[in-house]
């Protein structure tokens, strides 16, 4: 879809000035319900960073509402990823939906699954992005080059100490909650009051879509963290010892 006011401007993903040519929904429509495809959010993008986007989109679109704890699950299993998965051979394939049940413990019970393959590299190359849109879409702005966007899963017992390292430039920050088609993409963040580029998100895909790794233990939410680069922090390193040398010989 493209727009007037989305063409020539800078692209929020790849952060290059005047070459976006389209508006891009952050949060590709393909991951709501009709009804609830209203008033999404939309950045410019340029054709490169909106086709990457868009091959990222086709397959998580496709397995995420598997396991949905939406309110109307049923409808999107029915209407969307049964249709989705069956036009998509190579799709199947991937997924290994005819390998047989394994037993998984979960939370200490174990119990038999048909386990979702999923290529852990496409969903975070999509997070990764879905982060850098709604910067710029909350802050009017793409990502400074001195930082840059990170997304991970944290099981329960490491949040804390997570968030504590962020909490001394976090506290006193802008914070916002937004919830989209119901809970079909939610998402809240903080931002730092003395950095500006700095900032912490949760996401969560229908109402918390819930993944376990090999060892049963699971989490139900991405965090997101845009923070500085390695030499950006070196440099102002630098800086500070300059200025203290300098205040020396005053």
């Amino acid at each position: 879809m493209a727009g007037k006011g989305y063409k020539g401007k800078t692209c929020a993903y790849c952060g290059i000035d005047g070459i976006s040519s389209t508006a891009d929904h952050v949060i590709a429509r393909a991951f709501f319900l009709l009804e609830d495809r209203a008033h999404l959010p939309q950045v410019p993008a340029c054709s490169d960073c909106n086709s990457k986007k868009s091959a990222l989109e086709v397959y998580v679109s496709a397995i995420l509402p598997i396991a949905s704890r939406h309110e109307d699950a049923d409808k999107f299993q029915r209407d969307f990823v049964r249709k989705r998965i069956e036009n998509n051979a190579k799709l199947q394939r991937d997924l290994r939906l005819d390998d047989p049940p394994q037993m998984v413990n979960i939370g200490g019970l174990i119990r038999p699954m048909h386990p979702i393959r999923i290529d852990a590299v496409k969903i975070t190359g999509l997070m990764h992005m879905i982060l850098q849109g709604l910067f710029y879409f909350h802050f009017g702005r793409p990502l400074s080059g001195d930082y840059y966007p990170d997304v991970l899963m944290l099981h329960n017992d490491a949040q804390a100490a997570f968030v504590a390292s962020m909490s001394p430039y976090l506290d006193g920050g802008e914070n916002r909650e937004v919830n989209l088609g119901r809970g079909s993409f939610a998402y809240r963040y903080v931002r730092s009051p003395a950095y500006p580029d700095v900032t912490l998100w949760n996401f969560f895909w229908h109402n918390g879509v819930p993944l376990h790794g090999s060892d049963g233990i699971g989490a139900n939410h991405w965090w997101g963290v845009t923070r500085p680069r390695t030499e950006t922090v070196a440099r102002e390193k630098i800086k500070q010892a300059r200025g203290s040398s300098s205040e020396q010989f005053e």
